[in-house]
């Protein structure tokens, strides 16, 4: 069976630092403890794996607002920065040790033709749990069958996540924080016996249990409408923020109980980069970003065993995952136009190739001042993916950036598509 991930590093680090244990970390745990030097477990020498994918899981959750205006966002940004810090200690694709702590690893994904059979396959969870916790069981699970004799951990902050791959025999911790002083017990635990972890099975189980606690839904996209432009100018700004209301509608599907219609809309404006007039001033340049709420739901006079208040409210946040110009990440296709994808692609891009040169508002200075210098960001943006995507060199790595691009901008949702999703039932 051919390998779907390139392990070359992660063996090369195995064989030569030998760490005890391999431990697949969610974004949530870099939410929750973005310093490094505070990982701190009871194990020997383990090996934290990143997936090349938190930057850009990061990105939405600082640029989406929820509902409530005073949504905090300062945790997601601290999770950037704490990245950057780290990025800056080596080359993260090699291994970055700290003291008394262990080795960080970043493995790339797999190109989208390699990667989309085993996504098929464990349809129901990706949909349930999007494509980041997915490829991380995907990657936990191929990683067992490459390296067998080294112990493998899926470490999610996620309770519903956790429950569902823990009844399944999922090897996985719940992370409550930092020191993590009882996950040499989760290894012994799964480890304790000669008999291999039968990955396949549990994901399976997985899958099945996913299935029968979650309903799935279907949405219709019916129109797409533009604020008129005196509600969206900003003066000051060369960029505007084009704000639109996306409407359709939509059946959530209970295999037990049966169906229910609804209605939905969901307020937003196209991800942008404004740029202020005064380019002396580059401390003022305000943040890229695009707003969303979440979306709003008219269930009529639908069953009420079946809109729970837990599935209305899970479905109004998730939908708010239309307005992200990567929504492909999520399984769901993006309300976003191609060009505001490319723009979000390149500024994505440029700081994955300097994230080492400084911390965040440090590269978000110079992505501005080079976009001023080109005075359209359009002619940016296209000058940088025709230049392979920046300064990168490596051909596999600029194809497969590429072909993440040209896959986001065919992700666009057209009237009268449709798009699928799962939610749970109730919470854990």
């Amino acid at each position: 069976m051919p390998d779907i991930f390139d392990f070359t590093k992660i063996s090369q680090l195995v064989t030569q630092r030998q760490p005890s244990t391999i431990i697949l970390v969610d974004t949530n745990i870099v939410i929750k403890e973005p310093q490094f030097n505070n990982w701190t477990t009871l194990l020997k020498n383990p090996l934290f794996i990143l997936s090349d994918g938190i930057l850009v899981e990061l990105e939405y959750l600082r640029n989406k607002k929820s509902a409530k205006e005073s949504s905090p966002q300062q945790p997601f940004r601290d999770a950037i920065r704490g990245l950057n810090e780290l990025f800056k200690r080596g080359n993260i694709t090699n291994g970055i040790n700290i003291k008394d702590i262990g080795w960080f690893l970043s493995v790339s994904s797999p190109k989208e033709s390699v990667i989309k059979p085993e996504l098929d396959q464990w349809d129901t969870i990706l949909k349930a749990f999007g494509q980041f916790d997915t490829k991380l069981l995907i990657l936990a699970k191929e990683l067992n069958r490459c390296m067998p004799t080294i112990p493998v951990i899926f470490a999610t902050g996620d309770v519903n996540l956790f429950n569902i791959a823990a009844n399944n025999g999922t090897p996985s911790y719940l992370f409550e924080g930092f020191p993590m002083s009882d996950l040499d017990q989760v290894v012994s635990k799964y480890y304790s016996d000669s008999l291999p972890v039968d990955w396949d099975g549990i994901l399976h189980n997985v899958q099945i249990e996913t299935e029968s606690k979650s309903v799935e839904v279907k949405l219709i996209l019916t129109a797409k409408k533009m604020f008129p432009t005196y509600l969206t100018e900003t003066e000051g700004l060369i960029t505007k923020m084009p704000r639109f209301v996306a409407e359709g509608s939509g059946v959530i599907h209970n295999p037990m109980m049966g169906s229910t219609m609804f209605l939905w809309s969901l307020p937003y404006s196209a991800w942008d980069f404004p740029l202020l007039n005064d380019a002396s001033n580059s401390e003022a340049l305000s943040f890229p970003r695009f707003w969303s709420k979440t979306a709003l739901l008219d269930f009529g006079d639908g069953d009420s065993s079946i809109i729970t208040k837990q599935v209305s409210k899970t479905l109004a946040e998730q939908m708010a995952w239309l307005a992200f110009p990567l929504a492909d990440l999520f399984q769901l296709p993006t309300l976003q136009q191609p060009d505001a994808i490319m723009k979000f692609f390149c500024y994505m891009e440029y700081h994955s190739v300097y994230a080492e040169l400084g911390n965040e508002h440090e590269v978000d200075i110079n992505f501005k001042k080079e976009v001023m210098m080109w005075g359209d960001f359009e002619d940016f943006a296209t000058s940088m993916m025709f230049s392979c995507c920046g300064i990168r060199s490596e051909e596999e790595v600029v194809l497969s950036s590429l072909n993440q691009c040209f896959h986001a901008i065919n992700n666009c949702w057209n009237i009268g598509d449709a798009a699928t999703l799962r939610i749970l039932k109730e919470p854990q």
